[in-house]
């Protein structure tokens, strides 16, 4: 009895040393990024119930969590890697921190000023603070695609609002960040270009009056990468071209617009691709020859669209965004086609030659 009781004791203890051991490891693996968030104020008061965003691009996970009445926020578990913290709060200017990377095991701490709308006197601000508040900041990072995201500097960035027709320029730094500050609150378009790298494309995003958005992206490098390496869709991808793009309406609201028939059409060879928008409007189109296009997109009740898209590079990405116009309703055509309708409806059902004969 006194050895079955042992042995029992020694199973229980090597069990409890097991999990106390694979918990102590799971801990150690995994990384911590906290912080607080307070107010642009001499008194630094901290912010409650900030939202705060926590992304890994390179894993394209997201994680989120709410500051506390110390408007302290802590977010565990995460595996090791390279994050963005960004911060929003309804009546406050979101934030986005700078980008950092935390070791396994490891932990950051982050601080963020947010800036209450409407809180500062005009004419108490610099010329260069006026010129920021009046409007919204797009900064990011770009990096290159291998495992360690370096940074690449003197990349060609090109900010562009489609609705005003308006270009915003600039280059990363050392650091491969960039940021555009005074901008009109709307809906924007980042692209990068360097020699050497195949040009890439964000995704929309709109901005708020004394916004901040944050966009990082991924350039490849030419040729860096064996083609048998490659799977199926990256071959046809890296043996051509990218053309994808958004399809909006001429509203202020800018609504996305489904099911829109898109083609493109090489001024060449006279070659045609075509698609469909998604439901938030959106289209592409891989594996393009690289030359000189025409892009049509087309839907019942809106006015056709045709222009001349930008000439594609080996491996390049070309953004358009498209505003289509809805049709009017011409009160004469819709009287017309009504009695047309009539007649043949009376012609079918109620035919006097027939009930003659």
């Amino acid at each position: 009895m006194t050895r079955v009781c042992f042995t029992v004791l020694i199973l229980l203890f090597t069990s409890i040393f097991i999990t106390i051991t694979s918990a102590q490891k799971k801990a150690n693996s995994e990384a911590t990024i906290k912080g607080e968030v307070i107010d642009t104020s001499p008194e630094q008061n901290p912010i409650s119930k900030v939202k705060v965003k926590v992304v890994n691009a390179a894993q394209d996970k997201e994680y989120q969590t709410h500051t506390n009445k110390d408007g302290e926020y802590e977010i565990t578990g995460l595996p090791a890697g390279r994050y963005t913290v960004s911060v929003s709060k309804d009546g406050y200017g979101d934030r986005v921190g700078k980008p950092k990377v935390v070791a396994v095991g490891g932990e950051i701490f982050d601080r963020i000023r947010m800036q209450k709308k409407g809180n500062i006197l005009y004419k108490d601000l610099t010329s260069e603070q006026k010129k920021a508040d009046s409007g919204a900041t797009m900064k990011g990072e770009v990096i290159d695609t291998s495992p360690a995201q370096n940074p690449i500097s003197k990349v060609n960035v090109k900010v562009v609002n489609a609705a005003q027709d308006k270009e915003y320029q600039t280059h990363t730094n050392k650091d491969g960040e960039y940021e555009i500050t005074g901008l009109p609150a709307g809906r924007y378009t980042v692209s990068v270009s360097k020699d050497g790298y195949g040009d890439r494309v964000g995704k929309p995003k709109v901005v708020a009056v004394g916004g901040e958005i944050f966009d990082r992206i991924r350039m490849q490098k030419k040729g860096n990468i064996l083609y048998k390496d490659l799977t199926s869709e990256q071959k046809k991808a890296d043996s051509g071209a990218t053309m994808k793009g958004e399809v909006i309406d001429t509203s202020p609201a800018q609504n996305p617009i489904s099911k829109v028939n898109v083609k493109i059409v090489n001024r060449v060879n006279n070659k045609e691709y075509s698609t469909h928008t998604n439901k938030d409007g959106e289209f592409q189109i891989i594996g393009l020859p690289v030359g000189d296009y025409i892009i049509i997109a087309t839907k019942d009740r809106y006015v056709d669209r045709v222009f001349n898209s930008k000439v594609v590079d080996e491996g390049g990405e070309v953004f358009h965004s498209i505003r289509m116009q809805k049709k009017k309703v011409n009160i004469l055509t819709l009287y017309k086609d009504i009695l047309v309708a009539c007649v043949l409806s009376y012609i079918l059902f109620f035919n006097p030659l027939s009930s003659s004969g």
